[in-house]
């Protein structure tokens, strides 16, 4: 039997394994491994002026993604959103132990196709209404 301390770490590395199902966009291939790590890379190739990070969206469900496009296309066009969707192993005891379940992702980078569309969104302020859900839309930096 694990110690107390071991399984808290066991558990807090398990909270941090991040995968997500990445859909295509406007006719982009979806990646084989999406993780927060894997976004961040790719966001590295991308202008910053273009991207912008979206917070609290967890609430919107695995759908967040779909949601996020279609919302943002009103600014212009969205080249890609990538939310990673957490992977978390239930604790002992509990129904399906030992299996892993999905949590929606809590935050989402949006790349657009120019500078010009993300300043945009930008402009209309920190706190947006998505969908019903009150989001913290930020500058990616």
């Amino acid at each position: 039997e694990q110690q107390p301390l071991q399984l808290q770490q066991q558990q807090e590395q398990e909270l941090e394994q991040e995968w997500e199902i990445d859909e295509p966009i406007n006719g982009a291939a979806p990646d084989k491994v999406n993780t927060l790590q894997t976004h961040l890379k790719q966001l590295q190739s991308e202008d910053p002026t273009q991207v912008f990070i979206v917070r609290g969206i967890a609430r919107m469900g695995f759908k967040s993604q779909d949601i996020l496009a279609n919302y943002f296309m009103k600014y212009g066009t969205v080249k890609r959103v990538m939310v990673a969707h957490s992977k978390v192993r239930p604790m002992k005891g509990e129904l399906g132990a030992g299996m892993a379940r999905i949590r929606p992702g809590s935050l989402g980078f949006v790349v657009m196709e120019s500078a010009a569309s993300a300043c945009l969104v930008l402009a209309a302020g920190i706190e947006q209404q998505i969908e019903g859900c009150a989001l913290r839309v930020e500058p990616f930096q």
